[in-house]
């Protein structure tokens, strides 16, 4: 472990550490914050990469579910609300379905996705977000915020 710039930077040895050491340090912030105040709101990233670290999450011991409120980061627009491929579909299968949670807020863009996203943008400033699970993509990008790559012909 090394300090930079005020980050910690851990070295695991392989995936299934890193999964494992990100699944405890997620539950004890949980503990941690469920000890000071009655509710925490917490955002999830969906994706494949955060399978491991969320499977092993659920499995936490000590964490009182059902005083936090789950959201999630982003979605698809234009996909059919039982898609699959949906994000908060994804998280439901893989984490909410599986936790008895106080609240779980979905993005849901069907119709108008604009009114969706003043919506979902109320309920998120509605309290403080406390605790907030994403990974970081191999390029830099969070969600689907890519960062301009060199060769981008935009100024």
């Amino acid at each position: 472990m090394s300090q930079k710039s005020g980050f910690t930077v851990n070295h695991v040895p392989d995936r299934a550490a890193l999964e494992q050491q990100s699944a405890l340090a997620i539950a004890d912030s949980l503990r941690s914050l469920l000890a000071r105040q009655d509710r925490v709101r917490a955002v999830f990233a969906a994706a494949a990469s955060q399978l491991g670290t969320l499977t092993l999450l659920r499995q936490q011991d000590g964490i009182d579910w059902h005083r936090m409120e789950a959201f999630h980061m982003d979605e698809y627009v234009g996909l059919p609300a039982e898609h699959p491929a949906r994000f908060g579909n994804w998280l439901k299968r893989n984490v909410f379905d599986h936790l008895p949670l106080a609240a779980v807020h979905l993005i849901e863009p069907d119709g108008d996705a604009q009114a969706a996203a003043q919506d979902y943008a109320a309920k998120l400033a509605a309290a403080p977000i406390d605790l907030v699970c994403l990974g970081i993509g191999v390029n830099g990008h969070i969600a689907f915020n890519d960062p301009r790559s060199r060769t981008s012909t935009t100024h």
